[in-house]
Order: C-alpha cells, then sequence, then structure tokens
C-alpha cells in the first residue's frame, strides 16, 4: 500500500472515530436530561422544592448543549413546580419564556402543551374567561399539528399521541369550565342547558382521547368532569358512578391528586344527599390523599366539605376548625399580591408580544421596500441595456424615445431613494451626538448641490440625447424647418 492510501484510511478512521464520540456524547447528554426529568416528574407533589432544583439542573444542561427542545422541558418542569406551589406570576413568567423558544424554533408540540399550562395558571385563580381562551388556542395548535403530521408519508406514531394528549386534557378542562358556567346560570335554564351541552361534548371529547393513549393519563380527572355535570343535572346516580370510576382509574395511573378530588366530589355529593357521615368519611379520606402533597386547592376543598357537614351535625367545634383551615388556605391560594402579579405580568407579556409583532411588520415592510427597489433597478438596467442595442442599431421609432424619458426619469427617482435612505441611515449612526442637526444641515446642502449641478443638468442632457438619438428623420425635418 502506498503512503497516500495509509493517509486517507487513517484520516478516515480519524474522521470514525470524532463522529462515535459526538453520539455517545449526545447518547449521554439525553439519558441525562431525561433522567433530571423523569426525577421531577417524580418529585412535583412529594417535594416540588427539590423538582424546582432538578428544572433548574436540567435547563443549565441544556443551555450548555444549546438544544432547544431540553430548555423548552427544562421551562415546563420550572414552570410547573411553580404552579403547584402557587407562585401563578414566576410560572405565567416561565411559560412565557418557554413559549418564545417554541415560536422560534416552531415547536409546535411544546406550544400547545405550555399554552395549555397558562390557561391552568388562569383557571386556579377563577379567571375563566381567559383560561378558555387558552384553552381552545392549545387545542387549535394540537389540532393543526396532529393534522400536519397524518399528512405525512409515514406518521410518527408517539408525536400523534402528544398531540392526542394535549388536546385531551385541553378537552378536560373546557368541560371543567362550561360546567362552572353553568353552574353560574343555574336560574336561568336555556344559558345552563347551553353550558351543560357544551361541557359533555368536551367531556366525552376527553374521555374518547384519554382511553386512546396508552398511558391513559387524566382519565380520572375525565371522569371526575364527567361526575360532576351529572351531579349539576341531578342525575345522583351517574355522579356516583363516575366519582368511582375516577378512584379506580386513579389507581392504574398512580395520581393520587385525580383520587383526591373524587374522593372530594363524592363527599360533596353525600353533603347535598343531606348524608354527613358518609360526607365526613369521604372528606377525610381526601384530605389523607392531598395533605402531603402540594394540592393546595384539594385542600380548600376537603376543609370546605368538612366544615359543612360538622356544622350540619351540629359538631360546632370540629366545623370551626375546618372552616378556619379552609380560610386560611384560601387567603394564600387568592393573595391580592399573587393577583396583582398575575396581571402586571399579563400585561407585560401583552406589550412585549405587541411590541415583538409591531417591529416584525416594520422588518417586513422594510424587506418589501427593499425587494422594490432591487426590482427597479433589474427593470432600469435591462431597460438602458435594450435602448442603448436599439440606439447601436439605429433604429427610429417614436415610442422608443417615450420609453428612454420614462427611464430617465426612473433612474433620478431610483436614485434619490437611495440618497435618502443613506442620509437617514448616516443620521442614525452619526456619532456626534449634539451636532446632528450640524450634520443633517451638510448633508443637506450637499444634496442640494449634488441636485443642482449634477443630477438636474445630467437629468436634462440624458433626456435631450436620448430623444436625439431615437427621434425619427422626419422630426428631426420638423425641427429643422422652425
Amino acid at each position: 500500500m502506498t503512503a497516500r492510501t495509509y493517509l486517507l484510511l487513517g484520516l478516515l478512521l480519524h474522521l470514525t472515530a470524532c463522529h462515535q464520540k459526538d453520539n455517545s456524547g449526545a447518547v449521554a447528554f439525553q439519558r441525562e436530561a431525561d433522567s433530571l426529568y423523569t426525577a421531577a416528574v417524580r418529585h412535583y407533589d412529594s417535594n416540588p422544592d427539590s423538582a424546582l432544583n432538578i428544572g433548574r439542573h436540567l435547563l443549565e444542561l441544556a443551555r450548555k448543549a444549546k438544544d432547544s427542545t431540553e430548555v423548552t422541558r427544562a421551562f415546563t418542569v420550572i414552570g410547573y413546580t411553580h404552579y403547584i406551589k402557587g407562585n401563578y406570576p414566576e410560572a405565567l413568567d416561565t411559560f412565557q419564556l418557554a413559549l418564545d423558544i417554541d415560536n422560534e424554533f416552531n415547536l409546535e408540540k411544546n406550544k400547545a402543551t405550555h399554552t395549555n399550562h397558562i390557561g391552568n395558571i388562569y383557571k386556579s385563580l377563577e379567571n375563566y374567561d381567559t383560561a378558555r381562551q387558552r384553552y381552545l388556542t392549545a387545542d387549535g395548535i394540537a389540532w393543526r399539528g396532529r393534522e400536519i403530521v397524518l399528512a405525512r408519508k409515514n406518521p410518527d406514531t408517539l408525536l400523534l399521541k402528544s398531540y392526542d394528549t394535549v388536546r385531551s386534557v385541553a378537552a378536560l378542562n373546557l368541560a371543567y369550565i362550561f360546567e362552572k358556567k353553568a353552574g353560574e346560570h343555574l336560574l336561568v335554564r336555556q344559558e345552563m342547558r347551553k353550558y351543560i351541552d357544551t361541557a359533555f361534548t368536551y367531556g366525552y371529547l376527553a374521555m374518547h382521547l384519554a382511553q386512546t393513549l396508552p398511558h391513559r393519563k387524566n382519565l380520572d380527572i375525565v371522569f371526575n368532569n364527567l361526575g360532576k355535570i351529572h351531579r349539576l343535572q341531578g342525575r345522583k346516580d351517574s355522579a356516583l358512578y363516575y366519582f368511582k370510576m375516577a378512584i379506580d382509574s386513579s389507581f392504574g395511573v398512580l395520581d393520587t391528586r385525580g383520587r383526591g378530588e373524587a374522593n372530594i366530589f363524592l363527599a360533596e355529593l353525600y353533603d347535598d344527599l343531606h348524608q354527613y357521615d358518609s360526607a365526613i368519611y369521604y372528606g377525610r379520606t381526601a384530605l389523607d390523599e392531598v395533605e402531603s402533597s402540594s394540592y393546595r386547592r384539594g385542600k380548600l376543598m376537603s376543609y370546605a366539605v368538612l366544615a359543612h357537614a360538622f356544622e350540619k351535625l351540629n359538631k360546632k367545634d370540629s366545623a370551626f376548625h375546618y372552616l378556619k383551615a379552609k380560610d386560611a388556605m384560601y387567603r394564600r391560594l387568592f393573595s391580592i399580591n399573587n393577583v396583582q402579579q398575575l396581571q402586571v405580568s399579563a400585561i407585560e407579556h401583552k406589550n412585549m408580544e405587541e411590541r415583538r409583532a409591531r417591529e416584525k411588520a416594520e422588518a417586513a415592510k422594510k424587506r418589501k421596500e427593499q425587494m422594490i427597489r432591487y426590482a427597479i433597478t433589474l427593470v432600469i438596467f435591462f431597460s438602458l441595456a435594450f435602448l442603448v442595442f436599439k440606439v447601436w442599431k439605429k433604429a427610429r421609432h417614436r415610442w422608443l424615445s417615450m420609453v428612454a424619458t420614462v427611464i430617465v426619469l426612473m433612474t433620478f427617482e431610483l436614485l434619490n431613494e437611495f440618497i435618502h435612505s443613506w442620509i437617514e441611515g448616516m443620521l442614525e449612526r452619526s456619532p456626534w451626538g449634539i451636532f446632528n442637526q450640524a450634520a443633517f444641515l451638510w448633508f443637506f446642502l450637499i444634496a442640494v448641490l449634488l441636485a443642482v449641478f449634477l443630477f438636474n443638468p445630467a437629468h436634462h442632457w440624458l433626456e435631450k440625447w436620448f430623444t436625439a438619438k431615437l427621434s425619427t428623420d422626419k422630426e428631426k425635418d420638423e425641427v429643422k424647418s422652425h
């Protein structure tokens, strides 16, 4: 083998080793990122502070690797941890940061997920109209993304299931909101009927989607929503059936929160039926389920139903104990400071989005103007080339004279545009500070001098030259006779 052959083989082996090293590094990063994400999810309810620290570690790792997908996943962990801790302004800011990255890199599935989470924040503060808008937006993004995946030759099954998960979550939350709306219109039967029908539509859609998912995620919460809607209609047996279905389903998906909610709703149902002993039993069961978690809203609901049941049984001390706990929890959950901070954050993000939209529109306008200038330049160039060719061929046509005049006008108009743009750019970049006005006067004088002594005479000279070159012999004779 020649020296050249050995050299090529060595280079090939070196490149192969480098490629394997890069691949092994990428695999190791992905393995560590997946491990951190799984650990964070496992600590959401049991130890949210630990989950927050893990999320921040994942964010640092993802930023070093410059992996936008993992950065948004880290933001999901951090934002969701703030959400379950009740830090709603911090959660909103985090999810908005994640949305910015989703928009920059066209991560449609992540965009739908983060929009859902923002809806959850507004839902938790009982701002149902804003929450509904976010859920509908998330559902629309997921629907369009799903259609794009299905249109491909080999659809990605996992991605389809991810979009179905987003749509299921959006649907179950919309069912919850419309059930709440129906409860607000109990005295207006027609309005109540409309909201209940819409709640059932979204509830059964969520159930259908959740049952098609391999992990059956949120199926217990879907059953809880359907039970609440039936209870609102006065169908106690159907409500009881769905609440117990939710408890059974929660064991399959290891969802303590969903099981706690189901026990709360059973307690409220028995409280409505004046079976206060059963209401206390399920209320305490629910409290045991949510006591060790960060589900503060669940604790609030448990305290409320237990206080009411004990009051009806004339056990004043127990009723007062749970009433005090409910009041303290309510104050923490709906603190004025939290609500005001969230409103300020929402306004800031809205202003930021509007500013970006204006900047984007201005940039598009400038690009359009630049493209028009380039197009005019090309037209003038080819037109001048055509005219020079015709003059060289000694063509004599009246329309050529007219075209030449128009082209001369367009040429000087284009030069005028470029000069204006150049002057504006120089003034914007001028380092002279307070001397900007003086600089503007100098530029103005230069422009006037160029126009008077160069462009204007050149314009007239070119126009006469083209007219003379392209005019017909008959026209020349008429000019001589005069």
